[in-house]
């Protein structure tokens, strides 16, 4: 498993509907996503981007970022 590559895309696709998911932007000491742009096939005009505002990879608990 190479360590240093990095998800770019995920489309999730259903019956009815398809997601695209752009993880536009990471955190260079995690990977972790940083900017995460979701679009739906059937509004492509509507896109959802949501920042994580803190990444937390030292604690006790399993939860890595915050939205």
């Amino acid at each position: 498993l190479d360590r240093d590559l990095r998800m770019k895309h995920m489309t999730i696709t259903d019956p009815t509907e398809i997601v695209d998911i752009e993880y536009s932007n990471t955190d260079e000491r995690t990977g972790y996503p940083k900017m995460l742009e979701l679009t739906l096939k059937s509004r492509p005009s509507y896109t959802v981007k949501i920042e994580v505002s803190e990444i937390r990879t030292e604690g006790p608990y399993n939860t890595p970022f915050s939205f």
